[in-house]
């Protein structure tokens, strides 16, 4: 898929434009200015997710890796609505064109080392050697 511009993930009709995006080769809750800083790159499978906490605290992830966090004011702080949710379509041509291998939604904000057992991915670990 394109990594340049705006590309949905996850928005809702709540939210208008706004929502989870791969923009500019960059993980970003889009108009918040949250990012993740790893570089996004066509081609590749990622595991994105995503936690909101009873406290409006956004929290995004990339391989079950906690990336970035915050507690959003717009779009209604990001709370989520169960039964309206789009994947990977945007207004204005902001649509993605991936692959999408499964998606899951819990009815709670996952801790970020359950998040990271169920990404089933294995992080390296501080001071190991490559």
């Amino acid at each position: 898929d394109k990594v340049d511009a705006f590309r949905s993930l996850l928005t809702s009709h709540e939210w208008y434009d706004n929502g989870l995006y791969v923009n500019d080769a960059q993980y970003t809750l889009k108009p918040t200015g949250l990012k993740c800083s790893e570089i996004i790159r066509s081609n590749y499978y990622y595991q994105y997710g995503v936690t909101r906490d009873g406290d409006g605290v956004v929290t995004m992830y990339i391989n079950g890796y906690e990336c970035a966090s915050a507690k959003p004011k717009s779009s209604g702080g990001f709370a989520l609505d169960p039964t309206n949710m789009i994947f990977l379509w945007g207004r204005h041509d902001q649509f993605s064109s991936g692959f999408v291998k499964r998606i899951q939604i819990w009815d709670k904000a996952l801790s970020s080392s359950k998040m990271e057992s169920e990404s089933g991915c294995t992080l390296p670990r501080l001071g190991e050697k490559c």
